[in-house]
């Protein structure tokens, strides 16, 4: 009961700095208060896993058609739940279990994730993309927040903030759009060791330059089985090997520097610098 109590402060305590953060107004610092606070109770009944997590199952999933209540819940947190369990060596364990922590990188969670939302054909390819590969994007991500800061390495931001995304991009509230909205990512992203600017800066990260199927509509955020602008680009550097892009920057230097120009004497593509 106290690490359950102590753990309810901690968490607590965290969102009620992220939202005082930003908050503008008294009314607004108030509303930040009794926001904490109720996260702080809905902990205690909910440990060991995050509010968030439960939500997004019943609210969030709750409306698709394959999804099943309890069975399906029961199901679901009992496989991410033991994936957690036998590899804590490779990633820093968090106090609670919420949308972040699931480790999609595990085959029997992902096939379980799968199954709840009904999506297993459309969005295999989609995680092995932004999750499995070894050049994934939340893995750059998470290798660029490790070198700058060492201590946030073994959280896998990258990873952690791209993963309450997938989770959260499934179903919807009652009367809103699919995906989430910036706070609320960093809601269900928050933990010990992790404060709101240094998941905005990874979530920024995400959206700007690494995943292939990450899209951003209406203000919110999730996955899509249709690529982004970051996956067509890909694509079409993928069709030119390196000769052939020199080949062009080559042809067009010529153009451009070659010919008659007075005195100069211009020398294009020198053998070696006794030439420049």
């Amino acid at each position: 009961a106290d690490v359950r109590r102590d753990v309810a402060k901690a968490y607590g305590e965290l969102l009620r700095a992220e939202l005082e953060a930003n908050a503008e107004t008294d009314d607004a610092r108030r509303e930040a208060v009794r926001t904490a606070d109720n996260l702080e109770r809905r902990i205690e009944e909910s440990y060991p896993f995050h509010p968030e997590l439960i939500d997004l199952m019943y609210q969030r999933w709750g409306s698709l058609p394959s999804y099943q209540r309890t069975r399906g819940a029961l199901q679901f947190l009992a496989t991410v739940t033991h994936a957690l369990w036998t590899s804590q060596a490779e990633r820093t364990a968090q106090p609670l279990i919420g949308p972040g922590d699931v480790d999609l990188s595990d085959e029997a969670t992902r096939a379980t994730f799968f199954e709840q939302v009904g999506e297993a054909s459309q969005y295999t390819a989609v995680v092995e993309a932004d999750f499995l590969n070894s050049d994934a994007g939340t893995r750059v991500v998470d290798e660029r927040v490790g070198r700058e800061a060492p201590a946030l390495e073994r959280l896998r931001v990258g990873t952690r903030v791209a993963t309450a995304i997938a989770l959260l991009s499934f179903g919807a509230r009652e009367g809103d759009e699919r995906g989430a909205l910036e706070q609320e990512v960093i809601a269900a992203s928050l933990a010990p060791g992790l404060d709101g600017n240094v998941l905005r800066s990874a979530l920024a990260d995400l959206r700007s330059e690494t995943l292939l199927y990450l899209h951003y509509t209406g203000r919110r955020y999730r996955f899509e089985p249709t690529p982004n602008l970051n996956k067509l680009i890909v694509t079409e550097q993928d069709k030119f090997e390196a000769h052939e892009v020199l080949s062009v920057v080559r042809r067009n230097l010529e153009g451009a520097l070659g010919g008659d120009r007075g005195h100069r004497e211009i020398v294009l593509w020198p053998a070696d610098s006794s030439q420049i």
